[in-house]
């Protein structure tokens, strides 16, 4: 199955989702962030990972310090069997692309890039936000409220 995150900035939920995605569904991955094993991840205006994305994916004992952002238009979206968008912006931007697969969801999941003053909060919140991200990759009823909700193919 191929599976791409898309987000805005491709720095931190969709990173985190790749991570997740690949330590779960694929566990034997080696993979770089290119793919390997059709798990990717991309943003809609790519900047750079941030440093807060890789130590709270380390703190469960992920390693993403080899993936990097990339633009959705170098992922094969329309070899997707599943597409999952993780903000507005991706979620308008992917509708409007013709010829993509049947299965596009929406994840409504906040964005922790500038949601806090101070580091410590800063944590907490790309915590909250791994953590959710994890909880609706391995248990696919907690995505029952958002569009299209079936993850588990």
């Amino acid at each position: 199955m191929k599976i791409a995150f898309i987000c805005t900035g491709n720095i931190c939920r969709s990173q985190m989702a790749e991570g997740i995605a690949r330590h779960f569904l694929l566990p034997s991955s080696k993979g770089v962030g290119k793919g390997e094993g059709g798990i990717f991840s991309a943003g809609i205006i790519p900047g750079k990972m941030h440093d807060v994305t890789q130590n709270v994916m380390h703190e469960i004992g992920i390693d993403i310090s080899k993936q990097y952002s990339k633009s959705y238009l170098e992922v094969p979206l329309n070899q997707m069997d599943i597409i999952i968008t993780m903000s507005d912006l991706a979620r308008s931007t992917i509708k409007g692309i013709q010829g993509l697969c049947s299965k596009i969801i929406h994840w409504d999941i906040e964005d922790p890039y500038h949601s806090a003053e101070d580091k410590k909060q800063l944590y907490e919140n790309y915590r909250r936000v791994r953590d959710n991200i994890q909880k609706r990759i391995s248990d696919p009823s907690a995505n029952a409220q958002d569009d299209r909700s079936s993850f588990s193919g």
